[in-house]
């Protein structure tokens, strides 16, 4: 479903009633963050390899976080890779404890407030390094559809309507609906849970 066929199903749950356009579509990008920032969904794993270290890296060298980037992934989430294909990890460890871990090969930071990730020690040659998180999709507007499948897009419709109606909107009237309607969007979600962990498993082999 685009924005547009979004727009038409929330306007069909609020009984007719349409919401401002501008109004809806900020609200449907807060619905689709919320959702997108619950777990790390499987749909959502991109590979970045803008950057590479060489040996002048230092653990005092920037680095930019991937554009559109929400979080690490739980585990293996870096990889330095040589032009042979020998690779070493690296695991993240918090920004506040870089001190502890800077001089440590295998280490990483990430500096959320300005955006940058730092490699802890030294490498000995030139490494890309593939960078595998979570990334947030393209902003919901008329033409633009959503990348997750098709049969978990009515979440959004139903969470712009909870948003409208248990804030505001706000009455006896709409809390009575609002509540349906946030049981509605909590099954949807239950399920696209459901099927992510079933993605999990499966890359697992278990």
């Amino acid at each position: 479903m685009d924005g547009q066929e979004l727009y038409d199903l929330n306007t069909e749950i609020r009984g007719g009633r349409a919401l401002d356009e501008t109004t809806f579509y900020v609200l449907a990008n807060l619905a689709k963050a919320k959702f997108e920032r619950s777990r790390a969904w499987r749909k959502l794993v991109k590979k970045n390899s803008d950057n590479s270290a060489t040996s002048s890296t230092t653990n005092a060298t920037e680095f930019t976080l991937p554009t559109g980037f929400i979080k690490t992934l739980p585990r293996r989430t870096m990889k330095l890779v040589n032009s042979s294909g020998a690779w070493k990890d690296y695991t993240e460890v918090p920004f506040e404890r870089w001190d502890e871990y800077k001089t440590q090969a295998g280490c990483f930071t990430i500096d959320h407030l300005n955006s940058k990730f730092y490699l802890g020690g030294t490498v000995d040659q030139t490494y890309t390094i593939n960078f595998y998180h979570s990334a947030t999709t393209t902003a919901l507007a008329t033409a633009v559809t959503w990348i997750f499948p098709e049969e978990f897009h009515p979440y959004i419709a139903f969470e712009v309507a909870v948003m409208d109606e248990l804030g505001m909107d706000y009455d006896e009237k709409n809390a009575r609906q609002g509540n349906a309607n946030s049981d509605r969007a909590e099954m949807i979600l239950r399920s696209a849970i459901k099927w992510d962990d079933a993605l999990a498993r499966s890359s697992l082999g278990i």
